[in-house]
């Protein structure tokens, strides 16, 4: 049982570690004016501040920050 929960977690990781490196990140930008910061003054975290400017548009995309700046994927699911 513990060996069948080891490659089950073993094999999520994976996963998961392939899809980061398959999805290109750009660096988003508010109207097409440079690369947007997390931080914001709307009382909102910069994970959720960066989601909402990766989904402005409508798309689906997937969102981080990093050092501070917010990275969108591309659209996923057109």
């Amino acid at each position: 049982m513990k060996l069948k929960i080891s490659f089950l977690i073993l094999v999520l990781f994976s996963v998961f570690f392939a899809i980061e490196g398959i999805i290109k990140w750009f660096p988003a930008s508010v109207n097409g004016k440079g690369h947007s910061s997390c931080t914001n003054g709307l009382e909102m975290t910069e994970e959720d501040f960066c989601k909402m400017l990766c989904g402005i548009d409508g798309k689906l995309r997937e969102s981080k920050c990093v050092d501070h700046w917010c990275y969108c994927s591309q659209i996923l699911f057109p």
